[in-house]
């Protein structure tokens, strides 16, 4: 993740420099880097998820596992729009933008656990940090982009929703089932 991050700054530098050849070269980096974030993070999340459960942890790993593989759909389908836009530069920039911050809930989460443990409190600043970006961008161009419309739109429904249910009893113990 760390990875992409810097990838993702670099993408950014590349295109302010005038350098789209260079950009479009790296992209191929970035094809291969989101392929092992997808791959690597669901079998990293699944094992973790596994290894809690077997001890029988209950909570905290059933919560993080479906919402930690939702995390990395939504990174996955806002990135694979970002790559089928790559030739309107006005979509795909946003769209890049909307899958970075999608991968930054588990980050987001250790921050503002220095300041509460409240996950509801957790959630809230990750839709701070995406409507924000959004209205940034809004105020700047003076009207809200289509990208960032449904991409923010659709990102904070899935997140949200994905969040309250992964809390349910229901989903515990089919996570439970899972795992045992």
């Amino acid at each position: 993740m760390t990875a992409w991050c810097i990838l993702f700054i670099a993408q950014s530098s590349l295109v302010a420099a005038g350098r789209v050849d260079r950009h479009k070269q790296l992209g191929v980096v970035g094809i291969v880097l989101a392929a092992a974030i997808v791959t690597l993070g669901t079998y990293v999340t699944i094992s973790a998820a596994a290894r809690e459960v077997r001890a029988h942890v209950v909570g905290q790993f059933h919560l993080l596992l479906g919402f930690n593989l939702l995390n990395l759909l939504v990174f996955l389908g806002l990135f694979l729009a970002a790559v089928f836009y790559r030739r309107r530069s006005s979509m795909h920039k946003r769209l890049m933008l909307l899958a970075t911050i999608s991968l930054l809930p588990p980050a987001i989460a250790r921050a503002t656990l220095l300041l509460t443990a409240n996950q509801g409190a957790q959630m809230l600043a990750v839709d701070i940090v995406v409507v924000a970006v959004v209205l940034i961008d809004v105020v700047r161009h003076r009207r809200l982009h289509p990208a960032f419309g449904w991409g923010s739109l659709a990102m904070l429904v899935a997140l949200n929703a994905g969040y309250e249910a992964f809390q349910t009893d229901k989903w515990t113990g089919f996570v439970t089932r899972l795992f045992t």
